[in-house]
């Protein structure tokens, strides 16, 4: 399985919950040039501008993940979050580029600096991304909080980080060039569900299976809701199979790290983040992750079995 480069955790790093966008306006032409449209790629995965990231991806990676299934799992920004993440995504850079081009296929390697969005510097400008938050200021002010962006990116004050020795690969289709992820030959992770112990919930994955590449970070959710005559408190833990690609999968934010209380009726959605390391061998097709909730009682006798077990 040829990996795409690092660089697909580290704009997930980088900006939280967000994907890039090209600059408004930019209206780069993806024709001759696979370098130019990589980059406009990268910069709307960055700003999470799904539709013209998804855009930019070869027809084969499309016909893997609907537009839909695309958002869903890097996230989507619109409105003031959206402007702040384009300006952001334009302080880019990319440095010792070399193209290869062969036919209708472009090998690009390089290395690459983005502007670090969970800096504290970044992070009180953006308001964290939070949409609620800059739907609240006036538009002096949100005027004033991306100019102060732009100060910084053009006199080099952002703080940054680095991505060095990226290979993406392209292809050339009806004359235009597209990136080719690959998601087809990407590890399947599938999701399963089930509530113990005479908890009184409904409980799923409101997916059973993504694709993703290894160093790819990806949200899905699971919802929950509290079918019993009371308000109730569970707690969840995961088993992944084979055991053998327990390794492999990285939990980055997940429901399953607090206790959670549903009032009687209530539904709601649980996100969880992950990502297959990238140092996940090509041996690596399937990964089965299975969601376990708990009243919270039988949980911490349940943990405290299992550590009985392992001493």
């Amino acid at each position: 399985m040829k990996k795409a480069g690092k660089i697909f955790g580290l704009i997930l790093a980088a900006v939280v919950g967000i994907s890039v966008a090209p600059a408004a306006g930019s209206g780069t032409d993806p024709t001759n040039d696979p370098g130019a449209v990589l980059k406009e790629f990268l910069r709307a995965m960055y700003s999470r501008d799904a539709e013209a990231a998804y855009a930019l991806l070869s027809v084969a990676d499309r016909a893997v993940k609907s537009i839909g299934e695309y958002a869903g799992e890097n996230g989507r920004f619109d409105g003031r979050a959206l402007q702040l993440a384009r300006t952001l995504a334009d302080a880019i850079r990319f440095g010792d580029v070399k193209t290869v081009v062969e036919e209708d296929v472009a090998q690009i390697t390089f290395d690459a600096s983005l502007p670090d969005a969970n800096s504290n510097a970044i992070a009180d400008l953006v308001l964290g991304f939070d949409r609620p938050r800059l739907a609240q200021v006036t538009a002096e002010e949100a005027a004033a909080r991306l100019a102060s962006l732009r100060q910084q990116a053009a006199s080099g004050r952002l703080p940054m980080i680095h991505a060095a020795g990226e290979t993406w690969k392209l292809v050339r289709e009806n004359g235009q060039w597209r990136v080719h992820v690959n998601w087809a030959d990407a590890v399947e992770v599938r999701f399963e569900a089930a509530v113990h112990d005479g908890l009184g919930w409904e409980f799923r994955p409101t997916r059973d299976r993504v694709m993703a590449r290894p160093g790819e970070t990806i949200t899905v959710s699971y919802r929950a809701k509290n079918l019993g005559a009371v308000a109730s408190t569970g707690k969840a833990r995961h088993i992944v199979a084979p055991d053998k690609t327990a390794e492999f999968l990285e939990i980055v934010a997940c429901f399953c790290f607090l206790d959670q209380t549903l009032a009687v009726g209530e539904e709601v959605e649980l996100p969880l983040s992950f990502r297959v390391g990238f140092e996940a061998p090509d041996t690596v097709k399937k990964i089965q992750v299975r969601y376990e909730f708990y009243p919270t009682d039988s949980f911490a006798a349940l943990a405290k079995d299992e550590k009985r077990a392992e001493r």
